[in-house]
């Protein structure tokens, strides 16, 4: 069974209300949030899960800031890692800050789970910018349906929190683990999906075992 060694990559900032990022609470304050992706190696695989948002543009989603260290190539660049050597890309969802940057890694298989990109590609979704929808549709998907294995000790597979209903990664080797994206974060539970219909499922569960996480 495979043993996934798994590094955080911290690749910009949003700044946004405290309450609007944490539910349950009535912080109204002006928080930085750190955008993040997490780069999966083991023995046979070298696994991105998200490839971060789109180049700051002072328009789009502001305020947000990246410095040019914090693109998604220099910090897998600081551990080592050519993006033409990674093999398999895992989106846990489709939105800007999660998966802007899918063409640094030309020789990589990306999966999406279908409802989700099924949503974003749909003309009727208005929440989605045209040139976002544009960028996102470039990128040739495998689309998952429901709970399935994607490659040795990792899946794709609903679950019933988070945004779209999901965007984590759960590990068996016990006691269970959890790698959250927009899942988890610095409150006291979940984030409300404010209306997002409930069906989109976006969850990662490890099987394998996992080694030391870097901070």
């Amino acid at each position: 069974m495979e043993i996934y060694k798994i590094t955080p990559l911290h690749v910009g900032t949003v700044f946004r209300k405290y309450s609007h990022m944490s539910y349950g609470s009535e912080n109204e304050a002006i928080t930085p949030f750190p955008l993040s992706v997490l780069y999966l190696e083991s023995e046979h695989h070298r696994v991105m899960i998200d490839t971060g948002g789109i180049e700051p543009d002072g328009e789009h989603w502001e305020p947000y800031i990246r410095k040019p260290e914090e693109r998604v190539d220099a910090k897998l660049k600081e551990i080592s890692v050519d993006p033409g050597s990674i093999d398999t890309v895992i989106l846990t969802h489709l939105h800007w800050d999660h998966a802007s940057n899918n063409a640094l890694f030309p020789n990589a298989v990306f999966y999406v789970q279908k409802k989700e990109y099924d949503f974003t590609a749909s003309e009727s979704n208005h929440r989605i910018k045209p040139f976002l929808r544009e960028l996102l549709l470039k990128t040739e998907y495998k689309l998952v349906d429901g709970n399935q294995t994607i490659i040795d000790g990792l899946s794709k597979s609903d679950h019933p929190h988070g945004e779209r209903e999901g965007a984590l990664c759960r590990g068996s080797d016990p006691p269970p683990f959890q790698l959250g994206t927009d899942a988890q974060n610095a409150g006291r539970g979940p984030r409300q999906s404010r209306g997002r219909p409930k069906q989109f499922g976006t969850s990662l569960t490890l099987r394998g075992r996992s080694g030391a996480a870097k901070p």
